[in-house]
């Protein structure tokens, strides 16, 4: 009888443990970085840390010039700003192109240059899983889908032959 007192309260407080809180930690988005390096402020905002699916999602970057002179020239592609995005839940990454054009800005010290993420982008092989191509289709057609997302933002450019890098992330949700 005694055995079965014992087998009982183990049972009794495995089935306590098991039942326990498994909850998902709570996800606090991150919607604006910033990132100063050298003579270069670069920061990265999207307005909210969470949209409904089809909403339009804001983001957009801002590069500062903050050094001695009064303005510079940088040299960059088309853009000084990309923003690779990727569904995290999912590990999918949404890319798009960028024309490797010959451009310069002349940036006023103090004055933010703005690059806005307007693309509706992505691409996929025909080797890739069906899954990931539905995601990009519904991505180009609709927008964001359901997801947690972060955006891998940075500027590239480069100033009298030096090559200059600043990256920066934020995420945010979509339900």
């Amino acid at each position: 009888m005694r055995t079965y007192g014992v087998v009982g309260l183990i049972l009794f407080f495995t089935l306590l443990v098991g039942c326990g809180s498994h909850e998902e930690a709570v996800v606090q988005p991150t919607t604006e970085a910033s990132v100063t390096k050298g003579d270069f402020t670069y920061r990265l905002v999207t307005a909210k840390p969470e949209y409904s699916r089809g909403e339009s999602v804001p983001i957009y970057a801002e590069l500062t010039y903050i050094g001695d002179e009064a303005s510079v020239t940088i040299n960059h592609s088309a853009s000084p700003f990309y923003f690779p995005i990727q569904e995290l839940k999912r590990g999918y990454v949404i890319d798009y192109a960028m024309s490797d054009v010959g451009a310069s800005t002349k940036l006023i010290k103090g004055q933010p240059m703005r690059g806005t993420f307007n693309i509706r982008g992505g691409g996929y092989s025909e080797n890739d899983p069906t899954a990931y191509k539905d995601f990009i289709d519904n991505f180009r057609k609709n927008g964001y889908d359901k997801g947690h997302y972060a955006v891998n933002g940075y500027a590239d450019f480069s100033l009298a032959g030096q090559k200059v890098r600043i990256d920066a992330q934020i995420d945010f949700l979509v339900d």
